[in-house]
């Protein structure tokens, strides 16, 4: 149990690039300080294409211990959220897949102003994959490699990273993939002006409050700027101010 959690006003959110091996438990299991045992987790996985949602429930129940951290809510209609009420869940997290379909989807419900809420009155967040990337302010750069067939691409995202954008590297890496997605945020970053955190699918970074900390230590992620690219292997606290131009 984490006292900072249950004693503090504290801001959690984890982002996750969405590959669920080794580096995802342990990110998890970092994340399970911040939760209270036997209190309800509000599980959303409604950016999924297929609407496969069971599949995700199944896939993500595995990294969990449901029976320490009792009941998961699976929520696959955003609708649905206004009827119930946030503060009853200990955590909210927010899976994989389309990032589109999933902001699309959260705003027109109206749902994604009640997460937002929860999420800075203190309720801990944990974003995977296409829910990293609505954690920061810009969301059309994954147009470079998801589908753009579910709606409006130029909307905002949650922007709890302090202006900057959330990519996410598409699975099955390859010199090749990377050097053209990374080359492809570059130029939109000298365009439109934009700070991108760039993550690869191993990569956890998480904020406590205004602190921003990378968990993994063998992978890293990039700092992408109209200046340039930047990769950050650090483990530990990130120091925006040196890190962030």
């Amino acid at each position: 149990m984490c006292d900072i959690f249950l004693y503090g006003d504290i801001m959690i959110i984890f982002a996750n690039g969405g590959d669920m091996k080794n580096e995802f438990d342990e990110a998890f299991d970092k994340f399970k300080d911040f939760l209270i045992p036997n209190m309800t987790l509000l599980y959303i996985p409604i950016a999924a294409e297929n609407d496969d949602y069971n599949d995700k429930y199944s896939e993500f129940i595995k990294h969990l211990g449901e029976t320490e951290y009792g009941i998961i809510d699976m929520l696959t209609d955003a609708s649905e959220l206004k009827d119930r009420n946030i503060r009853d869940y200990s955590a909210i997290i927010i899976d994989d897949g389309n990032p589109f379909k999933l902001i699309n989807e959260l705003r027109q419900s109206g749902a994604f102003d009640i997460i937002l809420k929860a999420v800075k009155n203190n309720t801990p967040l944990f974003a995977i994959g296409a829910g990293a990337v609505i954690l920061g302010k810009h969301i059309e750069q994954s147009e470079i490699n998801h589908s753009t067939d579910f709606g409006d691409t130029d909307v905002e995202g949650f922007n709890l990273f302090d202006g900057r954008d959330i990519f996410v590297y598409s699975e099955g890496y390859t010199d090749e993939k990377y050097a053209d997605e990374s080359g492809k945020l570059l130029y939109a970053a000298k365009e439109k002006d934009r700070r991108i955190i760039a993550l690869h699918r191993q990569t956890t970074i998480y904020k406590i409050n205004s602190g921003l900390y990378k968990l993994n230590k063998d992978v890293s992620f990039d700092s992408v700027t109209p200046e340039g690219i930047s990769r950050y292997p650090y483990y530990g606290k990130i120091k925006y101010e040196l890190d962030f131009k």
